[in-house]
């Protein structure tokens, strides 16, 4: 069998590779590293080093063209910015970008058998989100004049962490990726895909670490700004530390500890132990990580159920509603399924009293 991977982050490429090694080990296996994301460059050349893939492209995303070219390509199934001639049997995606849609419409028109598959990327797999949208006039052009076209494709397996939280099945093929702990063999490629060979990060320890969100650029109808000015007045014995989204200034709560790192959450998680850590944010899947892929049990204060009651009170826009239902019903999901200590508080008061009693909470062992 002969396997595309496409990749356009640093967490789809743990995924792929914890993928390849759990199920593919002994075939064809191609990645495609699209090079949009801080790093891919770097990434590309440590991958080319190793014979975990059987090749490995660097996908240079500014060259896909105009919005006109990129159209036309998507119905006449043409791919020219890589020069490869492998006809695959699967192609496994973990979203539905550019390059991911056109690679399939090549192959399926040269192999009518070509499968796809979706690898787990975050929660979206868990909250009922599609992974090939049809929302668009142009999605469903390309649909309706290309036959091989993707949107046409419905997807075989799903490579999920926890196939027990999926509230909606596709089909029943969904099978469960191994956690990435110390004694899954695949993690010694992924430290080098990654130059983390011999990382080893000082221990975090009795922090609450506040996962910074975006909410206002994005045009939510969630004031991060406020939220961060009330965490700051909480009298605590756990010092609280910002972890920046990659979009925010670092200067946007202005004086702030911030977690001092490049890494991404899951290869920070990979290369830092935590110890009396309380995860707080208001939507981020990264509070789910740790667990899900690590299977590293940390508390977390979830504030969706809060937001989700003060902006339906405030008569906010629906996205945001429909954003924060979605986490609240995962939230209670994760917790009852696999018995998570997840803390959502429904009013700031609440959290307020959560975060003054760090200390005494953790050894009531409600934080443990």
């Amino acid at each position: 069998m002969k396997n595309a991977f496409i990749a356009w982050t640093p967490l789809h490429i743990i995924n792929i590779m914890n993928t390849v090694q759990a199920f593919y080990e002994d075939q064809w296996n191609d990645l495609y590293v699209y090079d949009e994301f801080a790093g891919a460059h770097d990434i590309y050349k440590n991958l080319k080093k190793q014979t975990f893939f059987k090749h490995v492209y660097l996908v240079p995303y500014k060259e896909t063209g105009n919005t006109l070219e990129k159209g036309l390509s998507m119905i006449i199934n043409r791919q020219n910015m890589i020069n490869h001639e492998t006809v695959y049997d699967n192609i496994f995606i973990q979203g539905g970008n550019y390059f991911s849609k056109i690679l399939y419409g090549e192959v399926k028109k040269k192999n009518p058998s070509l499968r796809l598959h979706y690898i787990e990327d975050g929660i979206g797999a868990y909250i009922d989100s599609s992974v090939i949208l049809l929302d668009t006039l142009p999605k469903k052009a390309v649909k309706m004049l290309n036959r091989y076209s993707m949107y046409h494709a419905e997807v075989e397996n799903y490579y999920v962490y926890e196939p027990n939280l999926i509230k909606t099945k596709n089909n029943e093929n969904y099978l469960q990726l191994p956690k990435l702990t110390a004694d899954n063999p695949v993690l010694p490629a992924v430290r080098r895909a990654f130059a983390l060979e011999n990382e080893e990060g000082a221990a975090l320890k009795k922090q609450i670490l506040y996962f910074d969100q975006p909410f206002l650029a994005d045009g939510a109808s969630i004031n991060e700004m406020e939220l961060v000015e009330v965490l700051r007045s909480v009298d605590s014995d756990m010092e609280m530390v910002v972890k920046f989204h990659p979009r925010s200034p670092k200067d946007k709560y202005g004086a702030v500890h911030a977690l001092e790192t490049s890494l991404p959450w899951e290869l920070f998680l990979l290369t830092h132990e935590m110890e009396d850590v309380v995860l707080l944010s208001v939507t981020t899947t990264s509070s789910f990580t740790p667990y899900l892929m690590f299977d590293r049990k940390m508390p977390v204060i979830m504030l969706a159920d809060y937001y989700l009651k003060k902006v339906k009170k405030e008569q906010g826009n629906q996205p945001t509603i429909t954003m924060l239902e979605n986490v609240v019903n995962f939230s209670h999901a994760f917790k009852e399924q696999t018995g998570a200590e997840i803390h959502m508080p429904e009013s700031l008061d609440e959290l307020q009293t959560l975060l003054k009693v760090g200390e005494k909470v953790r050894k009531n062992h409600v934080f443990n």
